[in-house]
């Protein structure tokens, strides 16, 4: 077992959201959560992902496409299944 973990924010938060915090609380002994974090997890608001994110900006006008920015994104270190992508695209007409 791991003495500390520290994580970013967003999988802590999907993490809270899921009421899986309690499931994988024992596999450290103590975890460094930014308070930021845990007011988020404890609002209970809806997520959206960067994906969506970029898929939003697109349909609001701020973008004329998002698949070079979700490449950008993949290209930054972002796994998304292939298969999964490749939906996403023809539903956004890319």
């Amino acid at each position: 077992m791991c003495d500390d973990f520290i994580l970013n924010a967003s999988p802590m938060i999907l993490l809270g959201k899921a009421d899986l915090l309690k499931t994988i609380s024992p596999l450290a002994k103590s975890w460094i959560i930014p308070k930021g974090v845990v007011r988020e997890v404890e609002k209970k608001r809806s997520l959206i992902g960067s994906i969506g994110l970029i898929i939003l900006a697109k349909r609001k006008g701020l973008i004329d496409l998002a698949k070079p920015k979700i490449e950008s994104l993949k290209a930054a270190g972002l796994y998304i299944d292939a298969t999964m992508l490749d939906r996403i695209y023809t539903r956004i007409g890319e």
